[in-house]
């Protein structure tokens, strides 16, 4: 009798790393990224410019992804990182799911959150409101529009995680659409 192992399939997935190159904070170039990726054993592995955007294959579930990418960066610079890890198809939900037209689409931002909010925190999150600024959450995503520049804005990311009580990244509709070509979704 012949034993055969089954090989474990792998599957696309997208990291956003939070708070690098920065203002010049925690700088982890482009190169080093890659290196990172390489050493962790993902397969596929690519950068999408400076600022923690990561594409690559792995047969781990996003949990045990997240554990490892964020010990390898604490190891590695001593930085606490925050570290969300979505699937391809997750990601392309929500990239899909926007609730804006295309035209605010295009200008807007979405907040990742790493897991669902409670329930008390969505429900006090969803009656805040600015003038000249949109939002609608979505699971583990905020999707952000705003008439004024992101830098004056008063949702910001700080303001989302700390409302919200959970970790957070947001990429602009540029990133979000250029993480889903390299991850072909």
């Amino acid at each position: 009798m012949q034993i055969t192992l089954k090989a474990i399939s792998q599957q696309t997935y997208i990291a956003l790393l939070r708070g690098i190159n920065v203002s010049g904070h925690k700088k982890f170039p482009k190169s080093e990224q890659l290196e990172m990726l390489d050493n962790l054993g993902f397969d596929s592995p690519e950068v999408y410019i400076h600022t923690g955007n990561w594409v690559f294959k792995s047969s781990l579930t996003e949990q045990d992804l997240r554990l490892k990418i964020s010990k390898a960066i604490f190891d590695n610079y001593g930085w606490e990182v925050p570290v969300v890890v979505i699937s391809a198809v997750t990601f392309q939900e929500i990239f899909t799911s926007s609730p804006f037209p295309i035209e605010k689409k295009e200008k807007s931002y979405f907040t990742i959150l790493a897991e669902i909010p409670s329930e008390e925190n969505q429900v006090t999150f969803n009656k805040i409101s600015f003038p000249e600024e949109e939002f609608v959450m979505d699971g583990v995503c905020v999707y952000f529009y705003s008439t004024i520049s992101a830098g004056r804005v008063k949702m910001n990311n700080n303001f989302i995680e700390k409302k919200l009580k959970v970790s957070a990244t947001s990429r602009n509709y540029k990133t979000m659409h250029k993480l889903m070509i390299l991850a072909n979704c």
